[in-house]
């Protein structure tokens, strides 16, 4: 079965239905694919909120300069100052759309203060802002008639004379495998980050790269993947995906304590609840390697409060046995967010034509070596409506018809346009336990060789041995016959292969950067 469409998008986070959304309201024919239940993102899982500045006592310069000064000033300055100025615009767009932000007793927007940030300016809805913005948007896409595909896995891209013109994907619906081609004129990769290649991470399981490796065995243009930004309150005690503790907590008043109920503060008695994440995370993982614990203290705040301000978490909370208003919370670090990814200029294009990203798989400059607290969720609108509309301004001028039927591709190994052989290779039980163990193994050299705290020579170690489990793998590019496992599985192993790609560029690019910078932290090796 083949689909031919205008635009086709993968991923269904912010980004990608804000794109959708914006291409949906000029009638452009729209396919949004991703490859579990449309509401599995990690736009989901956010919790504290939106900048947005609006109140008398900031600016954009303010937030402009909060977010340069994180991301160590290597952010694009243009389009850190988009992302600013287009802030308003994103919440009335969202707002626009359904989302009812919390508002005071004037109906003006309440704002929060998160770290780094030098002013309130969160906006948020309760506290779990990215569960109502998904849902808002996902009901807007319908309405509008964008064509939505769950369980719909993109294999590769379609590059046929340096052009991108589809998509090969994996149905997952059925029983059996089921291959297909997506054509269009546009693609926009907005497929998320890459969490999961961590053995303790905040992202949900769907979160695996590979947007990065569709990107990069297509020649996609590729940078800063070592910034890897952790948070520093994911609480402790779980497998992962763990609980997330918002920043937003500490931004209230919640403080960091030890076993002693000390408050953590830095050498010249600074209190550090509200330093920048990358600086944080060092220190919680740090006291944890000396096996001492952290814990969110938040028993002095009025509980009435809490539970009115935190509803979703004082619930979460409760289901794993704390009381919000009285007991100490144990917290760790965690993967969260990449910082980098597919280079993109300030309408998303990338390097190949007819190829865009929008979101965290982009890196469009704005978050630098470290990423500004609620800066995602903003990026996902500013720059997924702003690339949509130079998809429109592209589309109008075209005279040229629907990309033909002659490509013929499932997928595309070296980027270029190619025939794979048609016989298929059989994936059983041994396969999927295989995939298992080597995607545990590479969680297991990812959080103790590529973490929050590196040196040289455990990156050289890692290099090793991802390549190691990459050859135990051998998973060959072509169309597969499943014996005895699910689809999900297949699903699994193809993930895993992905996985491993993406950790050795990750840790290539760890290797490239001799100095600390942000969320890249090297030491000398013992």
């Amino acid at each position: 079965m083949e689909n031919k469409y205008d635009v086709v998008i993968i991923g269904s986070g912010i980004a990608g239905l804000s794109s959708a959304i914006t291409l949906s309201r000029k009638h452009i024919r729209v396919a949004l694919l991703t490859k579990a239940k449309l509401s599995d993102s990690a736009t989901t899982l956010a919790q504290g909120g939106i900048v947005s500045v609006r109140d008398q006592s900031d600016s954009y310069q303010k937030h402009i300069t909060d977010t340069l000064n994180a991301g160590k000033k290597i952010n694009d300055r243009k389009a850190v100052t988009i992302l600013s100025h287009q802030s308003r615009n994103a919440i009335d767009f969202l707002e626009d759309c359904g989302v009812n932000f919390d508002q005071n007793d004037r109906h003006e927007l309440i704002t929060s203060l998160e770290a780094a940030h030098s002013v309130k300016r969160i906006v948020h809805a309760s506290d779990f802002t990215g569960l109502h913005v998904e849902n808002a948007l996902i009901k807007q896409a319908k309405k509008n008639g964008v064509k939505l595909f769950p369980y719909t896995y993109c294999l590769d891209l379609i590059i046929n004379r340096d052009q991108c013109q589809g998509v090969s994907v994996l149905n997952l619906a059925s029983a059996k495998p089921r291959y297909q081609n997506y054509y269009c004129h546009h693609v926009i990769l907005a497929t998320g980050g890459l969490g999961q290649l961590y053995k303790f991470t905040t992202n949900p399981k769907v979160v695996t790269g590979d947007g990065i490796a569709i990107a990069t065995r297509a020649r996609v243009k590729i940078s800063n993947l070592e910034f890897i930004q952790f948070h520093p309150t994911a609480l402790y005690g779980e497998k992962s995906p763990l609980f997330l503790l918002s920043e937003s907590l500490r931004g209230e008043g919640g403080r960091l304590v030890d076993a002693s109920n000390t408050r953590l503060h830095s050498g010249n008695g600074d209190f550090l609840e509200l330093i920048a994440r990358d600086q944080l995370a060092r220190i919680v993982y740090s006291q944890e390697q000396q096996k001492k614990e952290i814990f969110l203290l938040l028993g002095h705040l009025d509980c009435n409060f809490l539970k009115k301000r935190f509803p979703n978490i004082t619930k979460e909370l409760n289901k794993r046995g704390f009381d919000i208003c009285r007991d100490l919370i144990p917290v760790v670090p965690a993967a969260h967010y990449s910082c980098g990814g597919v280079n993109t200029n300030l309408n998303g294009d990338t390097n190949i034509k007819g190829l865009h990203a929008v979101g965290e798989i982009s890196n469009s400059g704005v978050h630098g070596a470290n990423r500004l607290a609620s800066n995602s969720l903003l990026e996902g609108v500013v720059f997924g409506r702003r690339t949509a509309d130079n998809i429109i301004s592209k589309i109008s001028k075209r005279k040229n018809s629907l990309v033909t039927n002659d490509i013929k591709t499932i997928p595309l190994s070296d980027g270029r346009l190619k025939v794979v052989d048609k016989k298929k290779v059989k994936l059983t039980k041994r396969d999927l336990q295989k995939a298992i163990k080597i995607r545990q193994l590479l969680q297991d050299v990812m959080w103790e060789k590529v973490g929050i705290i590196r040196n040289e020579n455990d990156l050289k170690t890692a290099l090793r041995e991802i390549t190691l489990l990459q050859d135990r793998l051998q998973i060959s590019d072509q169309k597969y016959q499943i014996s005895g496992i699910k689809t999900s599985d297949l699903l699994f192993i193809l993930e895993t292969k992905n996985m491993l790609t993406v950790a050795k560029l990750i840790v290539q690019a760890a290797l490239a950067r001799k100095e600390s910078l942000g969320c890249h932290y090297v030491t000398k090796a013992h």
